[in-house]
């Protein structure tokens, strides 16, 4: 697994990004509850993101 480059992220944490988030310092690391009223942008960029995956872009 490749590591994580430095910066700022908006990501729907999955199992496969849980994991990789153990291996960084956890004061590196901040999580917050997703917010119901931004949850449908953010869980149709993530499926978006899979869709593209998926076709190979």
């Amino acid at each position: 697994m490749t590591e994580l480059d430095r910066g700022l992220y908006e990501h729907l944490i999955t199992h496969q990004l849980a994991e990789r988030l153990q291996h960084l310092d956890p004061a590196l690391v901040q999580h917050e509850k997703l917010d119901p009223s931004d949850s449908h942008d953010i869980l149709a960029r993530h499926i978006a993101a899979l869709a593209r995956r998926g076709a190979g872009r």
